[in-house]
């Protein structure tokens, strides 16, 4: 026979019930009511799970959008993320979550409230363009929710997180465009026509080192050896709100010297002599920032500026691509060109080469026929 201890029916609602005291001798009733017994039991067993490891669940009204507002502020008080994926949070809970379900009592939250959410963002236009939210946008809410509320359980404001009972959105993976060493050279000589010759000069860095767009933007002439042709990677410059701010690289792997190809390294000096020339004729209007890529006028250029100027640049030069598609060309350059596994991972500064795999193996066209031809190859000699 089910246990219903804790539970009894009120209605067509089914209350549950469990009252416990703690080790300060404090009394604490846990309560909620379920649309069924099964629900309702679910929940029981929830409170006495808490009840069992010494949680004390909160038992006021506190609503989910006060809860992601603490959560928020304590989150950038405390550090440890970036101001862009801070700024990435507060827009998810402010556009996305607290006008859907931020009235719902936080300990209330169950998963109906959470696929509630999903299918009312799969209604919800883009607050820029008024297209439907894609589903990358949604699934960066929902692991927001889930983060913020798995905070919560080990706080012991909530019993569990709901949101471990529903499948969130699920993005199809989109292989990113490649350019052909005939494109690259197509599109280089098309950058390199025109003007801003920074635009030009940020895509040899690109496609030569396969250097991130914030790393590109914040290297500066005095972590370039041009006589030892290598460039030391001690910085990235991001999006944040109201502009752009420079931290440390994504990793210590990311940290590091990278080799610069002669060709590089002759477009580098050239650029520089442009450069100084440049500083002379903008006298008191220079920004002596130091920075490898500049506005023109010696200041930086907005992470922004340079994916659209180069998209735009690219698309007159019919090779569409993006800035960020350079990472991934050069990595399949360096693939079409034999490069070993191990010694490409250490290029792109990957922690491992099953990460490359995963990251990049889509863009390497040919790699499981390739394999196959040499397998067929030894067999042929063996015999």
């Amino acid at each position: 026979m089910a246990d219903d201890t804790g539970i009894r029916q009120r209605g067509d609602r089914w209350q549950v019930r469990v009252c416990y005291e703690d080790m300060a001798g404090k009394r604490h009733t846990l309560t909620d009511t379920c649309a069924t017994k099964t629900g309702a039991r679910r929940k029981r067993d929830e409170f006495r799970a808490v009840r069992d490891s010494g949680q004390n669940i909160g038992t006021g009204r506190e609503t989910l959008k006060a809860y992601l507002e603490t959560w928020l502020t304590r989150r950038e008080e405390r550090g440890g993320l970036s101001p862009i994926t801070c700024e990435s949070y507060r827009r998810n809970v402010e556009r996305y979550i607290v006008p859907n379900i931020g009235g719902v009592e936080l300990r209330k939250l169950t998963a109906e409230h959470v696929e509630l959410l999903l299918d009312a963002l799969g209604k919800t236009p883009h607050y820029r363009t008024g297209e439907p939210l894609s589903a990358q946008t949604q699934q960066h809410a929902f692991r927001v929710l889930h983060k913020a509320l798995e905070d919560a359980l080990r706080q012991g404001r909530i019993a569990s997180n709901p949101c471990h009972l529903v499948s969130g959105p699920k993005v199809e993976r989109h292989e990113l465009a490649t350019l052909t060493a005939k494109q690259v050279a197509t599109l280089l000589a098309s950058l390199k026509a025109s003007e801003p010759d920074w635009l030009y000069m940020a895509a040899v860095l690109g496609v030569t080192t396969g250097l991130r767009r914030g790393e590109v933007l914040a290297l500066r002439w005095a972590e370039v050896d041009l006589k030892a042709a290598e460039a030391l990677i001690v910085r990235s410059t991001i999006p944040a709100k109201g502009g752009a701010i420079t931290k440390e690289p994504k990793s210590e792997a990311s940290r590091s010297v990278v080799p610069l190809a002669a060709f590089a390294v002759a477009e580098l000096k050239a650029y520089s002599t442009r450069q100084k020339e440049r500083r002379l004729e903008a006298g008191s209007m220079w920004q002596d920032s130091g920075l490898v890529i500049d506005n023109g006028l010696g200041a930086p250029v907005s992470p922004g500026h340079l994916s659209k100027s180069f998209t735009e640049a690219a698309k007159t030069a019919k090779t569409p691509a993006t800035f960020h598609g350079l990472r991934h060309t050069f990595t399949s350059l360096h693939h079409d060109a034999g490069t070993p596994l191990k010694v490409l991972q250490e290029l792109v500064r990957h922690s491992s080469p099953a990460l490359l795999l995963s990251r990049y193996g889509h863009t390497l066209p040919g790699a499981h026929e390739a394999a196959a031809d040499r397998l067929d190859a030894v067999l042929r000699k063996a015999r």
